[in-house]
C-alpha cells in the first residue's frame, strides 16, 4: 500500500478530557503501518467497505477521494493508537518478566550462598 493516503499535512486533534482542559496533538502517517501486513488487511478491507457503501452516481469523484482520505486517515489514527497500547502492555509484561526473573535469580544466588557456607564451615 503506498502513502497516497498521507498528503502530509498535519491533522490536528483536539481532546476535551474536562470542560477546563483541552489538548491538542497533530497527527501525521507513520509510514512503518505500511509495512505491517495486518494493517494493510484491515485496509484494504476498509476501502472496500466505503467505496460499496458510498458509491453513488450523485457525489462528484473528489468529493469522495475527500472524504475517503478523511475516514482512512482516522482509522489510521485508530490502529495506532491500538498498536501503541498494545506495545506499552506487552512493555509492562516484559517488565512484570524481569523483575520476577531477578527475584527467582536473587533466591537461587541466595540459596547457592547458603549451600556453600556450610560446605566452607
Amino acid at each position: 500500500m503506498s502513502s497516497i493516503f498521507s498528503n502530509h499535512n498535519g491533522m490536528k486533534l483536539e481532546n476535551h478530557y474536562k470542560k477546563t482542559e483541552k489538548h491538542t496533538n497533530t497527527w501525521g502517517l507513520n509510514n512503518m503501518l505500511l509495512t505491517n501486513e495486518w494493517v494493510n488487511n484491515q485496509f484494504e478491507v476498509e476501502i472496500k467497505r466505503y467505496f460499496e457503501t458510498n458509491e453513488n452516481e450523485h457525489i462528484m469523484t473528489q468529493n469522495l477521494w475527500d472524504i475517503a482520505k478523511a475516514v482512512l486517515k482516522g482509522k489510521f489514527i485508530v490502529i495506532q493508537t491500538h498498536l501503541k497500547k498494545q506495545d506499552k502492555s506487552q512493555v509492562i509484561t516484559l517488565k512484570k518478566l524481569e523483575k520476577e526473573k531477578q527475584i527467582k535469580l536473587k533466591v537461587r544466588i541466595g540459596r547457592e550462598i547458603t549451600k556453600i557456607r556450610v560446605v566452607i564451615k
